[in-house]
């Protein structure tokens, strides 16, 4: 992994998979989706789990599935609608987060996720998160999903702060690829969704085991130093 030594102002966050453990809801708002939508009858909620942190077409097409342009609003509709519906039934944040931010608190920060607007701001403010963060930045009109650093450039924005002096901390290599086309330093949630040894072939410039270890990542680059310094 590379090692960076530029001096941080700003922590941008993913959500699921980083700050919240969402798995379950998503994978069971997902095989609701596929039955109802008929491409498989009885779909294994599970078999989407390694697909987790991509937008539902590329999750849909990457399990096997296919469907034509025109039906995907439909698609998407079936799943927001069974999501919203249940999202708080097994999702929780993960443990370690509310130390790491402590241990953050006065450095700004920014949540920065896939999920639509309204649905990130109603998670930030579910499971108590909102209060740690500067800003909270979803889709929305304009912008581009991950790996794309739209998002990611959008927040930098918000915050006042140069998209050079920000780290993205986030457990998939889309966060990866997008912190990395935003000019960002770059910090691997290995606590998360995606295995550690698939997560370090994305090449972050730091791996991160548990929050903790991420927040002491994140205080060392704010002081231009790595971990072995």
């Amino acid at each position: 992994m590379a090692q960076t030594r530029c001096s941080i102002e700003a922590a941008l966050f993913d959500l699921d998979g980083t700050l919240v453990d969402s798995a379950d809801d998503i994978l069971l708002s997902l095989a609701h989706t596929i039955k109802t939508c008929g491409l498989e009858q009885n779909p294994n909620p599970e078999s989407g789990r390694k697909h987790l942190g991509h937008p539902l077409d590329r999750m849909l097409r990457m399990m096997g599935y296919s469907f034509k342009p025109e039906e995907y609003d439909g698609i998407v509709r079936i799943y927001a609608e069974h999501y919203m519906a249940h999202w708080k039934e097994h999702t929780k944040v993960y443990d370690g987060i509310p130390e790491m931010l402590g241990k953050l608190a006065g450095l700004p920060k920014a949540i920065v996720t896939q999920k639509r607007q309204f649905q990130a701001d109603a998670m930030a403010k579910e499971f108590g998160l909102s209060g740690s963060f500067d800003c909270v930045v979803g889709m929305g009109k304009g912008l581009n999903p991950k790996p794309s650093p739209d998002l990611l450039l959008r927040a930098a924005d918000l915050l006042g702060i140069e998209s050079k002096s920000c780290v993205m901390i986030g457990d998939s290599p889309l966060d990866i690829h997008a912190a990395r086309a935003a000019g960002m330093s770059i910090v691997g949630a290995a606590w998360g969704f995606t295995a550690a040894a698939d997560l370090k072939k994305a090449n972050p410039d730091f791996l991160a085991e548990t929050p903790m270890d991420a927040a002491n990542l994140v205080l060392g680059m704010r002081e231009g130093r790595g971990p072995s310094d």
